[in-house]
């Protein structure tokens, strides 16, 4: 293969990368955390799910993870995509800030969502 067909492949395949990447951000499910380490353990669907984990969506509660705002259950998960929802209630991503003020991390490594500035 010659050098000119090697930089061909390597722009295409950075150009692949790049498209990914502006595909959203990783979904999250039952499970997943976030910045401070709280644990979706509650969600208020049961029907949709992800890598056969059932998707988290605004309102969905977890574990404790410090006391007042950040305690068992005091937390929801907030902030879920504009344009993607179940039953009409936002689905949340990694990045996506929860009522106490933690981000969300983690989530799928192959299913994400975008939003309107996506």
């Amino acid at each position: 293969m010659d050098t000119d067909a090697i930089v061909q492949i390597v722009h295409l395949v950075n150009h692949a990368n790049v498209l990914i990447a502006n595909m959203g951000n990783p979904i999250q499910r039952m499970g997943d955390a976030n910045s401070g380490g709280g644990v979706i353990d509650s969600i208020p669907q049961g029907t949709v799910k992800a890598n056969s984990l059932v998707v988290s969506i605004d309102g969905s509660k977890g574990t404790g993870h410090g006391v007042g705002i950040h305690s068992y259950h005091a937390w929801d998960t907030a902030n879920g995509s504009s344009i993607v929802r179940i039953g009409g209630t936002p689905i949340n991503r990694t990045g996506d800030a929860d009522t106490c003020t933690h981000a969300r991390v983690g989530g799928s490594s192959n299913v994400n969502v975008g939003d309107k500035s996506s």
